[in-house]
């Protein structure tokens, strides 16, 4: 983090509120994001709970979020995004 920036954990935490924000205005549809790979990176790993390599940009990544359940699902990840 740069000095008085955004730790990781906030960036994190931003990014968790913008999608289930998204998630909640437009239920049921599709939404694209696109964004740093770096945020992308952080945010896989806490709420996945798994170790990640790092993603190469334009990289695709498709989760899902449950608005009854407030989960996340991974659906499609590059084959390289998480150790095995």
């Amino acid at each position: 983090p740069f000095l008085e920036g955004e730790s990781f954990s906030d960036a994190v935490k931003r990014m968790d509120t913008a999608l289930k924000n998204a998630a909640q205005n437009y239920n049921g549809k599709n939404i694209a994001v696109s964004t740093h790979g770096n945020i992308v990176d952080m945010f896989l790993e806490v709420t996945f709970k798994q170790k990640y390599k790092k993603l190469f940009n334009s990289d695709f990544v498709h989760i899902a979020y449950d608005t009854t359940t407030q989960e996340y699902e991974a659906i499609e990840m590059p084959e390289v995004a998480f150790h095995k």
